[in-house]
C-alpha cells in the first residue's frame, strides 16, 4: 500500500538514458522533478533498452547504486 508517509522511506536513483527514443529527454526530465530521487545517473550511448544497448554499464551502474544504499 502506497501512503504519504512511507513514500519516501525508500532511496530512489533514476537512471537517465541519453538515446532513448521513446521516453523523450523532456519527460524523463518531467518525471526526475515531479518524483524527486536521491541521485540520477546518466548511462551515455544508451537507448530505451539499455540493458541490451549499455548492458555492461548498467551492471556497473547498478552495482554502484547497491553498494551505496545498502
Amino acid at each position: 500500500e502506497l501512503i504519504k508517509e512511507k513514500f519516501g522511506s525508500v532511496c530512489r536513483v533514476y537512471i537517465r538514458c541519453d538515446l532513448d527514443n521513446v521516453v523523450k529527454e523532456y519527460f524523463q526530465r518531467w518525471m526526475i522533478e515531479n518524483n524527486p530521487t536521491d541521485e540520477v545517473k546518466m548511462i551515455a550511448g544508451s537507448d530505451h533498452m539499455v540493458m541490451f544497448s549499455k548492458p555492461k554499464e548498467l551492471c556497473s551502474c547498478l552495482q554502484k547504486i547497491a553498494d551505496k544504499y545498502s
